[in-house]
């Protein structure tokens, strides 16, 4: 049966600790042993049977100085509030199977560049340790309703600036401009980044805002509105249309250190990188992370403390054959 909230569902039991401790004083026929077993005060035993009995109204223990007996009212209400504490704690038990245990079923949302480039190994090598463990993934550059949605997890790059303060940053993403060695000598190299405005400029998407490339002179940030041919939300995609000679890119440096590593793209503009970005993870509720979330967490945060974000070895720059203007 689907759980409907309302104001007045629950009047009588509206407070489980009344309900806790009317069925000890039943089982130990006791007010003051009861307050031993819970470890109350015996003024709140009495009070809390009082404002159950005003609730009910109804007289569910008949007291004396000596006895506690219980009333046919009471003994009926027991039976009805015995299974509900049952269930009751059932459901915690459950709760904290579900965060206490290395168990169950992740749900992640991480962009597609960033999962194919660099998080694919170190998921697969949690799955190999944790094998109690399932995730479902996600691979989009939106930002997720993540409560909404039901994910339980989502890695992002961001701005500095932009972290929320419940977000756990994992690492840093280095970014650089790149272009290929064929493009650079048929147009020519940028010297600064307002040069960019006369380039083919690949822009990866992010939201539905003018494209915007940030840059960093001499410790100043400044921006640079571009253009292009091609815009796309997946990284991977900008990169290799780089690589084919089709204009410049933005990229984290995660995706172009394979490029360089083969000679496909090069650096430019190398002195106005833009300030790195944070790799950040979400969730719903980070104050209480299940153990599974937690422990994928900081997997991935000690794994990306690994990730070289450097080709092994650059290869020499080619000679770059400038078209000069006529």
């Amino acid at each position: 049966m689907k759980y409907v909230p309302s104001s007045s569902r629950l009047n009588i039991l509206s407070d489980l600790k009344s309900v806790e401790i009317f069925l000890s004083v039943v089982e130990t026929r006791s007010l003051t042993r009861t307050a031993e077993k819970l470890r109350v005060a015996p003024s709140t035993v009495s009070k809390k049977m009082a404002e159950l009995e005003e609730r009910a109204k109804a007289h569910l223990i008949s007291r004396t100085t000596r006895k506690v007996e219980i009333t046919q009212a009471g003994m009926d209400f027991y039976a009805h509030c015995s299974r509900l504490m049952d269930e009751a704690e059932l459901a915690e038990r459950a709760i904290a199977s579900g965060r206490d245990s290395l168990a169950g079923r992740l749900r992640v949302t991480a962009p597609i560049a960033l999962t194919e480039r660099t998080l694919m190994p170190h998921i697969a090598d949690f799955l190999v340790q944790n094998p109690a463990v399932e995730i479902d993934l996600d691979t989009s550059t939106n930002t997720k309703n993540l409560r909404g949605e039901g994910f339980d997890l989502s890695i992002r790059m961001v701005a500095r600036f932009d972290v929320e303060p419940d977000n756990i940053v994992l690492h840093e993403n280095h970014r650089h401009f790149y272009a290929s060695p064929n493009y650079l000598a048929e147009h020519g190299e940028p010297k600064h980044p307002r040069d960019l405005t006369a380039h083919s400029c690949l822009i990866v998407r992010q939201g539905s805002a003018a494209a915007s490339w940030p840059y960093n002179d001499r410790g100043r940030f400044g921006r640079i509105n571009v253009s292009g041919p091609f815009t796309s939300n997946n990284a991977n995609t900008i990169a290799e249309l780089a690589a084919s000679g089709l204009g410049v890119a933005l990229l984290g440096a995660f995706i172009g250190r394979d490029y360089e590593g083969s000679g496909r793209l090069v650096r430019v503009l190398e002195a106005y990188s833009p300030p790195a970005s944070v790799v950040v993870a979400a969730a719903p509720d980070c104050r209480h992370l299940s153990r599974p979330s937690r422990a994928f967490i900081d997997h991935l945060s000690r794994r990306l403390k690994d990730v070289r974000q450097e080709p092994a070895a650059l290869p020499k720059r080619p000679m770059l054959r400038l078209v000069e203007a006529l």
